[in-house]
């Protein structure tokens, strides 16, 4: 189960960022994730977002803005 979700997740990322997470990132994400306490603005919500967040060190909002800015761009908008 655990390798479908990080497959999936990184067929998101690949998507949504143009990058993947390495098998050792998503482990420490879920982890994390199974913790429940959000630390430096890192939501613990399984997800390809904070999974990107979580991988860069950013918050999950700066992860967010940066998938709209590469959507708009490559979408001309």
């Amino acid at each position: 189960m655990d390798q479908e979700i990080f497959s999936g997740f990184n067929t998101l990322l690949k998507k949504m960022y143009g990058k993947q997470a390495s098998i050792e990132t998503f482990n420490k994400f879920v982890e994390y994730c199974q913790k429940g306490k959000e630390v430096n603005g890192v939501k613990p919500v399984l997800n390809p977002i904070n999974l990107y967040a979580f991988g860069l060190g950013i918050t999950t909002a700066e992860a967010d803005r940066l998938r709209i800015e590469r959507y708009k761009q490559e979408n001309a908008l």
